[in-house]
């Protein structure tokens, strides 16, 4: 996960989710003014970050890439707009203050699969929320998926173009059913004027989870009046679960 979001992938980010607007509409939405101070975790180039200041809203970000971060801080100050922003991971980050809301958009929770690092990380985003705070997150489950029997097939997921510049990512998922695990391989190339000019090969794992089992381990951290909706957050993950749970 610590390499996965920079270089090549970090500098098209933006581009390659283009046509995605639902998760900016729906946390504009549900977090205002009153809702600050706001952390959002994994908030990579600011996409949500940004409007959510632009509305006035006091919002601070926090995401493990160095190269996404110095994109959403180049954008910040096109923008006019100031706030704070932490290199770190949200495995066991470390912040000397307390949110009245911390949120992880875009299903970028799963990233972390390792099941004791994400218990890790939900304590660690209780321990950062005042009392009353609340916690937002949403997750998408991948059994659209699986029921498509796709597991090994490569297939084209984004493209995007700027100027004569093209870039493709084509990935392929396998499915580890056991360990609720799911195992990518990505292709990301770049072309310029048709030709080919720099491929970078990587792997990701995420994990999902059942909606009752988040909400035993939210409960089991210390969170209370868990609620639960269903909303089309990212186009490629069909309904995502979004969970609100309070400190």
């Amino acid at each position: 996960m610590d390499s996965h979001y920079n270089s090549l992938l970090a500098e098209w980010y933006d581009e390659l989710l283009w046509n995605e607007g639902k998760d900016i509409e729906f946390y504009t939405s549900v977090i205002k003014k009153e809702n600050e101070p706001v952390l959002e975790l994994a908030c990579g180039t600011g996409r949500i970050l940004i409007e959510l200041l632009k509305n006035g809203v006091q919002c601070d970000g926090l995401d493990l890439s160095h190269d996404m971060l110095n994109i959403c801080r180049d954008k910040l100050e096109k923008n006019k707009l100031t706030t704070d922003l932490y290199e770190q991971n949200i495995i066991d980050f470390e912040i000397d203050k307390k949110y009245k809301t911390i949120f992880v958009p875009g299903g970028s929770f799963q990233l972390v699969s390792d099941f004791d690092e994400a218990l890790l990380s939900i304590e660690t985003i209780y321990n950062h929320l005042i009392d009353g705070g609340k916690f937002i997150i949403d997750l998408f489950l991948p059994y659209n998926d699986i029921a498509k029997n796709n597991d090994g097939v490569w297939k084209l997921m984004r493209t995007a173009e700027r100027g004569d510049e093209k870039f493709i990512a084509n990935g392929s998922t396998k499915y580890d059913y056991l360990n609720q695990l799911i195992n990518g391989e990505y292709r990301y190339e770049l072309y310029k004027n048709g030709g080919l000019v720099k491929t970078v090969n990587d792997s990701l794992s995420l994990r999902w989870y059942g909606v009752n089992e988040f909400v035993l381990i939210l409960e089991g951290i210390g969170f209370s009046n868990v609620s639960i909706d269903t909303k089309n957050i990212i186009s490629s993950h069909g309904n995502s679960i979004v969970i609100f749970a309070e400190k």
